[in-house]
């Protein structure tokens, strides 16, 4: 089923059925479970063990002496050996990629097509492949897992990304699938104990756990539980958050291929796509594509696009969503070369799989490049994730990673000739930072080109709209602990936590919430304050309020372990920026993302009936920048008995990327991953939540929001505080949701048959 060839040493039968097992081993196509996996390997390491005890590795020598120097090839009979003594197996690409990284002569790897199955062709630099090659004599697995590069590593690594980046750019729709079903097939790494030491290394980012020496786990340290449930919850969240996006862009895919395939019978047609309807809704035509139920989260996701301006989708180039980036594809009007670009990734600090999904975003989708992830000086452990995970796309020279060097080797990076684009995930100064070096040292290009260069996913001083009118206790209750979870999860620092909640004046529940608010406060416990400037971002805030407008709500701290005090946990603040519109009002708490717990309170003058509030007074008044940060997400908090159509309409006109209803817009956050977008309005022109969209992977023209649902206000929380269930049973969920995989796959394939 796997075809191997050889440029060199085509007669060797021993290589050629090492190389052919490593392949079947590696592409996971007999491997349907972990038994089967199992078995492969000890007949895999028996079969080489009894070969290179029988040919004394001659093999390798015989294979590496037409390529290599004689140190080359020693270096490999070494790494050869000590896999074999120490009983692990390494697999025949490694093999190749180890061998050929320091010779003169480089071996390239690239897709063939053969029926349905790739094979991989290995290539000297001298045959006559047209710009098909792939370059990996500068990648080194050893210089990723060492961490700290010096300025020449860094250089040469960019460098084999863009010498590869002319042939990732050309990949057709069917090789760009399957290098996604390849890394559909690593994705049980996420899940195995061997990247465990990832998530432990979260916890200790969170302050969760001591410093290193027992940061991993060891059987030595009793942690507590929930620092384990805690941990459980984040495997189980990466887990089912890379899972589906992947099976997602899978699915975009088969349908790109079918669509472009004339002679084809099948009619298969992602549910985002098919269920699509057109509404007037206040003025607005509207396509609403969904709704999607959003597993396991029991949300239900919607996808509203623009619907006064018809793109036919099937007229979308190929794999590609400009809509979704509004600055188009990078350089378009300057005379780059672009088949040798690369695309820089700024990684997140506060979450690590926000750096995955942006690869993701940056390979597939936009500017579809080879990416170089500079991994935030927060989570350098995050490489052997993405080692482990973007195994396939790293072999082959379409992805590498550096660590934090730095600001003297960032700025370096940026200004390489080969960075074609450069993503970020932070604040608005930090973009702003990157396009001033961009500009400086890009003197050829117009400022527009160089704009065009950059996506980002910035800040938001995320609102709460509570629509006055009649509620239940239960409800009361409820709204007032989605919003504290929201915005005491990680510390408060995330770019959709809760930071504003609006009132109106005179609502005859607004004291009776304010009370249940401040008491869920305290009852939800606090985590410590990790991340860098937070504090400082804090006192700036409160020092801008009198001593009578901040309280600071005490609640009882999250169990973890260390041992000593308790100076980084900082408990929430509640700012009182009065009536807006009368003296005193003041909305520098608004204005300002706190990154960090607190929580600003803001009341609005009646205006007319509960409805008429709504439309006239909350939405006008968070769509002006003037008077709130950001555009990235917002929720609309309403009871049970109210006209739905008000709140469609209001959502409707609600400038921000993503509108939750009665829930968190985490949720909506999550929505990325079955094919909603996330990003700043794109009605938004202060970029103060920054550019383009993450997500889309089906190419929805015009899209402008993604709009997420819980079942009910009275609903459970799904992602609580409170209570996260034991850690063996988020493993358990975890393996189940891998498992799922292949029973998603088996049933999708019946499913297009049909």
């Amino acid at each position: 089923t796997l075809s191997v060839q050889l440029s060199t040493n085509k007669d060797n039968p021993n290589l050629l059925s090492i190389l052919f097992m490593s392949n079947v081993l590696m592409n996971n196509k007999l491997c349907v479970n972990h038994f089967k996996k199992r078995i492969l390997v000890q007949l895999l390491h028996f079969f080489l063990l009894t070969l290179s005890l029988h040919n004394s590795i001659s093999f390798v020598s015989s294979w590496t002496t037409t390529t290599t120097t004689t140190k080359t090839t020693t270096a490999a009979s070494i790494i050869v050996h000590q896999q074999l003594t120490s009983s692990r197996i390494y697999t025949s690409r490694t093999l190749l990629a180890r061998s050929s990284r320091s010779s003169k002569t480089s071996s390239s790897l690239f897709f063939n097509m053969q029926g349905n199955r790739p094979s991989y062709t290995i290539l000297n630099n001298s045959s006559q492949a047209a710009g098909n090659t792939i370059d990996t004599s500068l990648a080194d697995e050893d210089e990723n897992q060492e961490g700290t590069l010096s300025s020449k590593k860094w250089q040469d690594k960019v460098k084999t990304l863009a010498n590869n980046s002319k042939t990732f750019q050309s990949l057709s729709l069917k090789e760009r699938l399957l290098l996604v079903e390849e890394l559909l097939n690593h994705v049980d790494c996420l899940a195995g104990k061997d990247i465990e030491r990832s998530y432990w290394n979260d916890m200790l980012v969170l302050k969760l756990i001591p410093p290193p020496s027992t940061a991993a786990g060891g059987a030595d340290v009793k942690y507590t539980s929930h620092v384990k449930n805690f941990m459980g919850m984040n495997k189980f969240g990466m887990v089912s958050l890379l899972v589906t996006s992947l099976q997602s862009i899978k699915l975009s895919l088969e349908y790109q291929i079918q669509k472009q395939d004339q002679n084809s019978s099948k009619n298969y047609m992602p549910s985002l796509l098919r269920n699509v309807k057109t509404e007037n809704i206040g003025g607005r035509i509207i396509n609403i594509h969904g709704p999607v139920e959003l597993f396991p989260m029991f949300h239900k996701m919607e996808v509203w696009a623009d619907g006064n301006i018809d793109i036919p989708h099937d007229n979308m180039e190929e794999g590609q969503d400009t809509e979704s980036f509004p600055h188009g594809t990078s350089g378009s009007s300057s005379d780059r070369d672009q088949e040798s670009e690369v695309a820089l990734i700024l990684g997140a600090g506060n979450q690590s799989f926000i750096t995955i999904l942006d690869c993701l975003q940056c390979l597939f989708y936009h500017p579809r490049k080879p990416v170089l992830i500079k991994h935030h000086p927060l989570r350098p452990h995050l490489q052997d994730t993405c080692s482990e995970l973007f195994a396939p796309l790293i072999q082959r020279g379409f992805l590498d990673q550096v660590q934090d060097g730095g600001l003297e080797e960032t700025q370096a990076i940026l200004a390489h000739f080969n960075i074609g684009h450069v993503h970020v995930t932070g604040a608005l100064a930090t973009a702003r930072a990157i396009e001033k070096k961009l500009k400086e040292s890009r003197p050829d290009l117009l400022e527009q080109d160089v704009e065009k260069m950059i996506t980002s996913e910035l800040g938001c001083a995320t609102p709460w709209i509570i629509v006055p009118g009649v509620y239940s206790k239960r409800e009361l209750k409820m709204a007032a602990k989605h919003i504290v979870t929201g915005k005491k999860m990680n510390a408060g620092c995330n770019c959709l936590c809760s930071q504003v909640v609006i009132l109106r004046h005179d609502w005859d529940q607004k004291d009776e919430f304010k009370k249940i608010l401040f008491d869920k406060i305290r009852d939800i416990p606090t985590d410590p304050l990790y991340y860098p400037g937070s504090l400082d971002r804090l006192q700036k805030i409160i020092e801008n309020y009198e001593p009578d407008q901040v309280q600071q709500i005490v609640s009882k701290n999250v169990v973890r372990n260390y041992n000593g005090d308790d100076s980084d946990f900082v408990q929430t603040y509640v700012v009182d920026c009065g009536l807006y519109g009368e003296d005193g009002f003041n909305n520098y708490a608004l204005k300002n993302e706190a990154f960090g717990p607190l929580l600003a309170l803001v009341e609005l003058p009646g205006s007319g009936n509960s409805e008429q509030f709504l439309m006239n007074s909350a939405v006008p008044f968070v769509n002006d920048k003037e008077n709130i940060y950001g555009s990235l997400s917002c929720s609309i908090v309403y009871p049970k008995k109210y006209n739905f159509n008000v709140i469609k309409e209001a959502t409707a006109d609600l400038n921000y990327g993503c509108v939750a209803l009665n829930t968190w817009s985490f949720y909506g956050y999550f929505g990325i991953a079955y094919g909603g977008s996330w990003g700043g309005s794109k009605y938004d022109v202060t970029g103060q939540s920054g550019t383009g969209l993450i997500g889309n992977y089906f190419l929805i023209p015009q899209i402008q929001k993604t709009v997420v649902q819980s079942r009910a206000l009275t609903f459970p929380l799904v992602v609580d505080k409170t209570f996260n269930p034991p850690k063996f049973i988020m493993d358990i969920a975890s393996k189940f949701f891998l498992r799922k995989r292949h029973f998603m796959n088996f049933l999708h394939k019946i499913i297009k048959k049909i």
